[in-house]
């Protein structure tokens, strides 16, 4: 293994074939990327939902009562995954020009089904549950895969989780303004603001839930498919103001930032007393405000300097909800509201692009944490599959 990661590193130039797990409604996002220290190209990307059985056996480990996935289903789960993963590398691939393959590289970050602290006697230990055997993967495509992140940190007890902020930063100094902000709409929402001037990082923090609540409102709503991917459903219904006002007072900060996307979390918003009474389309109306205000209420508590910043990026399948981004240009004027598709970047690679430029920086052996970001110490950013 060694010898690989020293072969890698010897190159200035990766072609990297990027794989992220996101939710049931949203699939696997697939990048391939050729990078090196100053920029990048995105030679192709595709967005790849899941088979519906993955995503009922998905349901079925993910319910926080009664959970009923026995140990058959886990293994099938496990099976599917695996050649789902093989199965979207090889669509993309499909599209990739022959001079600009094999990838030097694959990086995946795996859809994790529980993560947590484990109730031990003796001590409490963090741990994650992810599926899919990514050997396959490095052995078909005769690639080494990088991979397990979250775990990663586990295993070396890293003071703070994995994070893809020097990537991140890379995207931001192509941005020709002193202070990048950026928005990103996923299951969770996360605002990230950088100095590019002193490079560094003035805030990275999960603002709420995003489409994670919008989604499960949208199912509660009995909306078809179960979420309302354009916010038309949203449009058609009116806030209530006294109902938006007791949501953000009364559940904005109630927990830590890991259960946002937590169902017992997102039942708690959606049986908030002050919803009682209203319609499916102002209910839904009502949380896509609150998910657009508690991101504006951070803001406003952060930024503090009069001189305010040339623009707030976008970024997340959340930017596809017409409503969402509708509420989010009021509550933030007179900051001009960008999506970051301006800048050639696909809406939901955003994140993936930033994993893969982290990954990229660390192959060439360089320092990741950047100035203000948390603390943490790897030796191994994650864990390498060789092909057999």
């Amino acid at each position: 293994m060694k010898m690989t990661v020293e072969k890698l590193s010897k190159k200035k130039r990766h072609k990297l074939l990027i794989l992220v797990a996101s939710n049931i409604h949203a699939g696997i996002q697939c990048l391939y990327i050729e990078a090196q220290e100053s920029g990048w190209t995105i030679i192709g990307n595709q967005l790849v939902p899941y088979p519906q059985k993955i995503c009922d056996l998905i349901s079925q480990c993910s319910q926080q009562e009664n959970p009923s996935l026995n140990l058959n289903d886990f293994a099938q789960l496990d099976y599917l995954m695996t050649m789902h993963y093989n199965h979207c590398a090889s669509n993309l691939l499909n599209t990739i020009p022959k001079t600009k393959q094999p990838p030097d590289c694959i990086v995946v970050k795996k859809h994790i089904l529980w993560k947590g602290t484990l109730q031990d006697k003796q001590a409490d230990e963090q741990w994650s549950l992810d599926c899919g055997d990514l050997q396959v993967l490095a052995n078909n495509l005769h690639a080494p895969v990088l991979t397990d992140f979250f775990r990663q940190g586990i295993l070396e007890k890293a003071t703070a989780p994995f994070s893809v902020l020097y990537g991140t930063m890379k995207i931001a100094e192509k941005i020709a303004e002193e202070s990048v902000v950026f928005l990103d709409l996923g299951l969770v929402s996360r605002l990230t603001i950088l100095d590019t001037v002193g490079k560094q990082v003035v805030v990275d923090e999960a603002v709420g839930p995003c489409t994670a609540l919008l989604d499960h409102a949208a199912k509660e709503a009995g909306k078809d498919c179960g979420f309302d991917r354009d916010g038309t459903s949203t449009l058609s219904g009116k806030v209530n103001t006294d109902t938006l006002v007791a949501l953000i007072t009364d559940v904005s900060n109630s927990v830590e930032a890991d259960f946002y996307s937590d169902k017992n979390h997102l039942n708690e918003i959606l049986g908030h007393k002050a919803l009682k009474g209203l319609s499916s389309e102002d209910t839904l109306a009502t949380v896509t405000a609150f998910t657009a205000q508690i991101a504006n209420n951070l803001f406003k508590k952060i930024w503090t300097s009069t001189k305010k910043p040339k623009s707030l990026w976008l970024s997340g399948g959340g930017t596809n909800n017409i409503a969402l981004v509708n509420f989010i240009t009021a509550y933030f004027e007179p900051i001009p509201v960008k999506k970051i598709e301006s800048l050639d970047i696909p809406h939901n690679d955003r994140m993936p692009l930033s994993l893969g430029l982290t990954v990229q920086a660390y192959l060439n052996k360089k320092r990741l944490s950047i100035k203000g970001e948390k603390a943490k110490t790897y030796k191994h950013l994650g864990r390498w599959i060789l092909p057999q």
